[in-house]
This record gives C-alpha cells, structure tokens and sequence, in this order.
C-alpha cells in the first residue's frame, strides 16, 4: 500500500460543502501553500477538492501510513494510528465542549502534542474538561478578499407603535 509522504499533513475526516473545519483547512492551505503540504480526508465534496487543487495535494484515506514532521488534526483521532510514530500531532479544538448541544467528551490522545483551540474561551473550558495543560489558542486564519460590496439601507420609523 502506497505511503503519504510530505513535511505537513492536514486531517480533516468529512470535507463537507461548507463549515469551520472545512474553511480552516482551506485557508490553512492557502496560507502555507508554499510548504510541504498535504490535505488527507476520508469523505469530501468534490467542490472542495477543487477549491484546494491550487494549494496543496490532496489524499483519500484508505488505511495508508501517513509519513511527516508535523500532523494537524480536527475532532477525529481515528488517523493517528496510521501516523508516522515521530511525527508531532497538534489537534485543533474548534468546539465549546462544556456547550449542553455536545452529548460527549472531547478527543484527546496521549501522542498529542498540542491542542490548539480556536477561540481563547474555547481553551480555557477544554483545559477546564479535560484537566490537560498542553493547551493554547490560536484564530483561525482567514483571507480577507477587498471587493465592491453592496450596501443594503433600510429607511424606516423606529417607534414602539411599528415593533
């Protein structure tokens, strides 16, 4: 079975149509296009694969061993037994856990070497759940494109009798 083989590897399980972990991998990519990267997924929209195609290489996981220096993990741990034993592992933290809508705890592994939370209060209740001290916050990159954008102006009364 063939090996994926680059300096930096970015795992994102289901690399949907739209959502955070998905622009955080895109920009992630775009940002660093001029490294040694690799985009690894299990399942995503080929719309996506698209949007990448400039960046980076990308990768359906089948069960190939992963070979880097740096891997970079969402919420699905599930890879890091195919990854290179030598490999540092950072898993971002995109989620407020102590949130009532997540019924289970976060993942977390022993050959993690860094969770990076997205926001600084995501840290701080992921540290709090979890007791771990290996922790930091890091925004989320993201390109701020300068174009024309049109201006939307309601012109209305505001008074108690108009809601």
């Amino acid at each position: 079975m063939e090996v994926i083989e680059h300096k930096n590897i970015f795992y994102i399980r289901d690399f949907g149509e739209i959502g955070g972990v998905e622009t955080f991998t895109f920009e992630m990519a775009k940002k660093f296009k001029d490294y040694d990267i690799g985009v690894v997924y299990v399942t995503a929209s080929q719309g996506q694969l698209d949007r990448l195609k400039p960046y980076c290489k990308t990768y359906k996981h089948t069960g190939q061993k992963i070979k880097c220096k740096v891997a970079i993990i969402n919420y699905d741990i599930s890879i890091i037994d195919f990854i290179d034993e030598n490999a540092k592992i950072y898993q971002v933290v995109h989620g407020d856990y102590s949130h009532e809508a997540y019924t289970w705890k976060p993942p977390t592994h022993e050959r993690i070497y860094k969770y990076i939370a997205v926001t600084k209060y995501v840290m701080e209740t992921f540290k709090k759940l979890t007791g771990l001290t290996n922790v930091t916050y890091s925004y989320n990159p993201l390109t701020i494109i300068d174009k024309p954008y049109l201006k939307l102006v309601s012109a209305t009364r505001l008074s108690k009798i108009k809601g």
